[in-house]
Order: structure tokens, then sequence, then C-alpha cells
């Protein structure tokens, strides 16, 4: 419990520095072209029209959303700080590449915090809530029976099941947090971790335990445990541990 409740503790007061800092010292919150400009640009990352490794050249996006280079800016610092693009000297901000480390370290972040969250949820998830949800996995199992994988519908759903099992939690800024680090990891991850048929039927054994225990109302620890250990199994079959 002294555990839970440290990262708890933690990842508010992260949530709420990261805040202060991007207001006060970069700027971000003050400008509504700059709010636009970043959601754009996230989604063209996250949606693949912005690839690993493509250069987000400021006044080529300026002119392409008739603004000034300052909002754009902005949001380009907003996304560094958020860790989708990078600043490489006389080259600019590039959209990040495959960081093997660096996934690594952000999925066993991860799997504390949706270990967390998800217990959090679990105790005020409505009864429509876990429809949803079984909905949600009856369309992964759709995806995984389907002679043709399709690996790309199946991760979006994946991250939105996982998601949506988080996010009754009552403390909105750590669910945030994993929101944030889970979109960042898709990035991470994309051309490098693509999912399986065999592992992610594999998986879909592992959400529905996870369901079920939720569903049954298990105690918040088990709930803890099986969504950090289902992170922490992903982990060890894409590194082969």
């Amino acid at each position: 419990m002294r555990t839970f409740t440290f990262y708890l503790i933690y990842m508010e007061g992260f949530v709420e520095y990261s805040r202060h800092f991007l207001e006060n010292y970069i700027g971000v919150g003050v400008s509504s072209k700059s709010e636009h400009i970043y959601s754009l640009l996230r989604e063209s990352i996250l949606n693949s029209v912005l690839k690993p490794g493509d250069r987000i050249v400021l006044a080529q996006v300026a002119r392409q959303y008739d603004v000034s280079v300052m909002p754009v800016r902005e949001a380009v610092r907003r996304l560094e700080a958020q860790g989708y693009v990078r600043y490489i000297q006389n080259v600019g901000a590039e959209v990040i590449s495959a960081d093997l480390e660096g996934y690594k370290d952000a999925m066993n972040g991860i799997a504390y915090i949706e270990g967390i969250v998800t217990a959090l949820s679990a105790l005020h998830m409505s009864e429509e809530k876990i429809r949803q949800a079984e909905e949600l996995l009856e369309r992964m199992e759709h995806v995984v029976s389907n002679s043709v994988f399709s690996a790309e519908e199946y991760s979006e759903l994946n991250v939105r099941f996982h998601l949506h099992l988080g996010s009754s939690c009552p403390h909105h800024s750590l669910y945030n947090v994993l929101e944030m680090e889970s979109m960042r990891a898709i990035v991470m991850r994309r051309n490098v971790f693509p999912f399986d048929a065999g592992y992610s039927q594999k998986s879909m054994d592992e959400h529905r335990l996870l369901l079920t225990f939720i569903k049954k109302k298990a105690p918040q620890d088990e709930i803890e445990h099986a969504a950090r250990e289902h992170k922490f199994a992903k982990i060890r079959h894409f590194f082969g541990e």
C-alpha cells in the first residue's frame, strides 16, 4: 500500500510540474493557435502521416496552416517535451526514430502506472463501462481470428481497451499521464515491434482474465498485479527475455 501511495503522489506531482513547466517556461497554453497546431502535428505522428525520422520544418508548417512561426515553435517544443520529436543540431526538429532501450524504459514505466490506474478505475467502473470493455474485446477477438490478421487494427483496439479500463480512475492527472505515455510508446514501437497473431491470442487471454477480475470486484492489489504483469509479459516477449 505504501508503494501504491508513493507512485500516486509521484505521478500526480509530475503532471503538475509538467503543466507548470510547459505553461511558464515554454509558453504552451497561452495560444489557441499553438494548441491547434500541436493537435494537428500529434495526430499526424500517431497516424503515421509524419513518420520516424521525418523533419518538421517550422516555416513550412506555418505556411501550411497560415500562421506565424511562433505558435508552430511552441507546438513543436511541447511535442519535444512529451517525447514525440527531438531537436538535432543544424537539422531542426524530427519525429523520433526507433529507440529500443527508450521503448523498453517507457513500457516499464507504463506497466506501473497502468497497474495503479486500472486498479483505481475498477472501483468506479459502471456496468455500462464494463459492457463497452467487453465489446472492445469482441472486436479484438474478431481481428485475431480473421484469416488476414491486421496488426494496425489490433494495435488501435488494444490501446483503446487498456485506456478504457483506466478511464474511470478518479485521479484524472494520473490517467492523463498513462494516456500520454501510451501514445508516445506507439510512436516508439511502430515499425519495430508489430503485433503478430500468435502473440495477440495469448495477450487476449490476459485481457479476458483482467476484465474478469474487474467484473468480480477482485481486491485492488490483484487487479493492479494483473494489469502490470500483462505489460511486463509484452516486454519479455518483444525483447526475448
